[in-house]
């Protein structure tokens, strides 16, 4: 019989690392969020620099208009990993 559990340690290592922006809004008790991806750069380039990324998409026209109406403050940063628990 062969076994079928074992344990598996992996090391990642990310070179470029990619984050949201996003927009939420909150309807009748419903949040939407509309985000978009980027990389840490460009993201930084665009809020403090006003450098556009490169892709084009309703999303980034929206955040555009809102940046326009809105003065960002910097406010927090959020970084976390997510554990998947099976079986609860």
């Amino acid at each position: 019989m062969a076994q079928s559990v074992f344990n598996r340690y992996e090391k990642k290592y990310s070179l470029d690392s990619k984050v949201f922006l996003e927009i939420k809004k909150k309807y009748r008790k419903v949040v939407n969020k509309r985000r978009i991806q980027l990389t840490l750069k460009e993201a930084y380039d665009y809020i403090e620099h006003g450098i556009r990324p490169e892709q084009d998409s309703q999303i980034l026209h929206e955040m555009e208009f809102f940046l326009q109406r809105y003065p960002l403050v910097k406010g927090l940063y959020l970084a976390y990993d997510r554990i998947a628990l099976f079986g609860r």
